[in-house]
């Protein structure tokens, strides 16, 4: 398949948003541990329950960690939307999907969810032009 039957538009935004959704799983990670110090703080000054420090530590991890997988399967669908644009309807539909599920993790930072919509709906949408 020649370079111009590729869907160049829905690659680089899918690509740019996965990259954000990543990006915003790597923040939620180092910022966890930041909270983690002040809920410590809370513990032993204000008297809170460890189990609920516990229980927040945890779920900043679990939504970090659901970032970084969502922010990669947006990255691997896109690259896949380059290297083999004859199924650009599943990885289009891949990317769609992943990005409207990585709002539950703070959606890269609102800007990948949307990159990402966009770029998906590209993807489903497009089709190669005929020679």
């Amino acid at each position: 398949m020649s370079s111009k039957q590729k869907p160049y538009a829905a690659f680089i935004l899918t690509l740019a948003g996965g990259a954000l959704i990543f990006a915003n799983g790597l923040i939620f990670i180092l910022a966890s541990r930041g909270i983690s110090r002040v809920l410590e703080d809370v513990v032993t000054t204000r008297g809170l329950s460890i189990g609920v420090v516990l229980a927040l530590q945890q779920m900043m991890l679990s939504l970090s960690l659901v970032g970084l997988v969502l922010g990669a399967c947006v990255m691997f669908a896109s690259l896949m939307l380059y290297y083999k644009p004859s199924s650009s309807i599943g990885w289009g539909a891949v990317v769609l999907v992943s990005s409207i599920l990585s709002i539950f993790a703070g959606g890269g930072f609102f800007v990948g969810l949307i990159l990402g919509v966009i770029g998906g709906s590209l993807a489903i949408a497009w089709r190669p032009k005929e020679a």
